[in-house]
Formats: structure tokens, C-alpha cells, sequence
């Protein structure tokens, strides 16, 4: 009983328990068989190229998640890569974007940034628990709605050229808000490629976001002091 007890502490705030009382969890702890799994620091979770095959509900500690953009030119070729190293903390559901449709692989490296606790529920019964209560179908329908409409919305209030713009749009898009960390890594000609500015223009505007308090210089790369106060960007 303590350890259900636990489960349900750990479990109650995950988006798809939304809205679930003790009950519901408890029927999902008794009847849906879960892995759960302690992993140390460094730990392989998810690579890129692999299948999301289930869920991996993130229940204790923290996860790195690497996210690739990666520029190519007319013919193909790969150029300049961005990336954007997010911390993740505990409450987060990692693979439920990518189980179905024609791109199933992660796409981004996710590994144990320091020792923690993740359930696993694999695909089919995550399709038996939406198609036996509505409650898990509504939540995991929002989850996928919100996350296409933040994309959409990123996207339509972004002005090409811009590059605070365009860097808050890759932040919306790709990392989300119970973030512990974010860290940004690129070299000048990926921006040089995406929005035709110089090096000295680019140079002068990263130096104001560090100016606003928006962005702290690293020895390879920048971390957002504040998500939040940066995704304002998107709205001014």
C-alpha cells in the first residue's frame, strides 16, 4: 500500500492524469502493467534514432534532452547545426508526440542528466486506457492539440529575419516549461545562413539580449536566464 501510495504522489500531476481523482489512479497502478526504473546519471533514455514505441512518464529527477536543427543547403547537404540543450524536471511525459504517424523516431537525445525515476507504459496499453475512459482520451488529445498549436502559432508570429524572434520560436517549440535548464550552442554562420545579417550584426544583438538580462555567455554557448521573459519576444 505505501508503495501505491508513492506511485500516486509521484503520478497525480502528470498531463495525463489531468482532472483524475485517487480512484482512477489507483485502478491505473493496479490493472495497467508499468515498468518503473531507476536510472543514474548520463543513462541513455531515448536516442534519435529510435522508435517511440511507448510512454516514459518522468517521475523523480531530471532528464538533458539535446534537440538538433540542423541547416542544409539547395542540395541537401548538411551545413550548420544548432543545439538546444534542455534540463527537464520531474512531471514530464517524453515519446507521446512521436508513437504515431509517419515519424515515429525521437529525433532528439534524451539521457539522465542526474539519478532518476521513470514509468514506462508501452502503446497498446496506452491505447487500451484511452479506449476505456474518456478522461485519458480528452488528456492525451490536449496534450497533442496544444503542442501542435504552439508550433503554429510560433511560427505565424515570427518576421523572417529577425533573430531574438527566431530563437524564441525554436525555444517555444522545442523545450517546455517546467525546464530547469537551457542552453544554446551554435556558430554564427548558422544564423549568418537563416537570416543574411553579418557577424558583427549578429554579434551585436546577441550582446543585447546579454545586456537585458535575457542571456548568459558560457565558453560554448548562451543559457536563458528566464524562458518565460524570453518567449515575450514572440508577443511584443
Amino acid at each position: 500500500m505505501e508503495e501505491r501510495i508513492s506511485v500516486y504522489e509521484l503520478i497525480r500531476n502528470l498531463p495525463l492524469f489531468k482532472g483524475t481523482g485517487r480512484d482512477h489512479i489507483s485502478r491505473f497502478v493496479e490493472k495497467v502493467p508499468v515498468r518503473l526504473e531507476t536510472l543514474e546519471k548520463d543513462e541513455k533514455i531515448l536516442s534519435p534514432d529510435e522508435d517511440c514505441e511507448g510512454l516514459i512518464f518522468l517521475l523523480r529527477g531530471a532528464v538533458k534532452i539535446k534537440n538538433y536543427v540542423k541547416f542544409e543547403d539547395r542540395a541537401g547537404h548538411q551545413r550548420e547545426t544548432l543545439l538546444i540543450e534542455e534540463v527537464r524536471n520531474e512531471g514530464s511525459i517524453l515519446g507521446l508526440d512521436r508513437m504515431f504517424g509517419l515519424y515515429r523516431q525521437e529525433g532528439r537525445e534524451i539521457r539522465a542528466f542526474e539519478q532518476c525515476t521513470v514509468m514506462k507504459v508501452n502503446k497498446s496499453e496506452l491505447l487500451n486506457l484511452v479506449k476505456g475512459d474518456n478522461i485519458y482520451l480528452f488528456n492525451v488529445l490536449n496534450y497533442l492539440s496544444l503542442r501542435n498549436q504552439r508550433c503554429n502559432m510560433a511560427v505565424r508570429r515570427l518576421r523572417p529575419g529577425k533573430l531574438r524572434e527566431l530563437l524564441a520560436c525554436y525555444v517555444d517549440i522545442l523545450t517546455e516549461r517546467n525546464y530547469r535548464l537551457i542552453k544554446i550552442s551554435s556558430n554564427m554562420r548558422f544564423w549568418r545562413q537563416l537570416t543574411g545579417k553579418t557577424y558583427v550584426r549578429l554579434k551585436k544583438e546577441f550582446c543585447e539580449m546579454i545586456e537585458e538580462g535575457l542571456l548568459e555567455e558560457t565558453h560554448d554557448g548562451y543559457i536563458l536566464t528566464s524562458r518565460e521573459q524570453f518567449l515575450k519576444t514572440l508577443n511584443d
